[in-house]
């Protein structure tokens, strides 16, 4: 069931992520007159990487919850928990 909520929170956190960074921004326009046209577009990057964060962790703490109830070794559990975590700000 964690799982099943990891993706949806990260599949809602996608299309959420890519509404913030178009929302009120002309691509076209972005290129050629630079960030004014886009307002404050550093808040937004910032809302986003908190975000980002936030869900890696989920996935990280979600990989540590499956792989604990798994019945083999404690070390090839260690080399599960460690490929998850690379992905770790």
């Amino acid at each position: 069931m964690l799982a099943y909520i990891t993706i949806a929170v990260c599949a809602i956190w996608t299309v959420t992520s890519f509404i913030l960074t178009s929302i009120n921004c002309n691509p076209i326009a972005f290129f050629t007159q630079g960030l004014e046209v886009c307002g404050n577009i550093t808040w937004r990057w910032l809302v986003i990487g908190v975000f980002d964060i936030f869900t890696e962790l989920l996935i990280f703490f979600n990989a540590i919850y499956l792989v604990a109830g798994l019945h083999m070794a404690f070390r090839l559990k260690v080399i599960v928990i460690l490929a998850f975590s690379i992905r770790l700000p």
